[in-house]
């Protein structure tokens, strides 16, 4: 008796383990602000109530990563996203620039972020 409630107790970890998988969605950001050069790093400010990386379905909120060399990766729930950050972009040279992602800041321009990996990529503009 007790093998069989460990081999359905190990089926059962097994399926579960399957199925969280194929909820999470690995997402590549790459971004891009026209008329420069690609930055060294970008750090969204998370201070800001408008910086969200945010499902609309469930209202989680991530953080958004540092943005290396044009580029990050985080691991989300499947889901639909709406994106928006002010940012600070540091440039080889040593310069900054304030930046804002405004692509997908409502529900209408939400992101769907539906397979395992996507990827999403911000034009970003330059603040004043």
């Amino acid at each position: 008796m007790k093998k069989i409630l460990l081999i359905i107790a190990v089926i059962v970890l097994s399926g579960c383990e399957k199925s969280s998988q194929n909820l999470g969605c690995l997402v590549t950001l790459n971004v891009s602000i026209p008329g420069h050069e690609a930055p060294v790093s970008i750090t969204a400010d998370q201070s800001l109530e408008g910086t969200m990386f945010r499902n609309i379905n469930s209202l989680e909120n991530y953080d958004i990563p540092v943005i290396t060399g044009g580029t990050a990766q985080l691991q989300v729930l499947k889901g639909i996203y709406m994106i928006a950050f002010d940012a600070d972009a540091v440039f080889a040279d040593g310069s900054r620039l304030r930046v804002r992602s405004a692509e997908y800041n409502s529900p209408e321009k939400a992101v769907r972020l539906t397979d395992g990996n996507c990827t999403v990529t911000l034009k970003l503009i330059v603040l004043q």
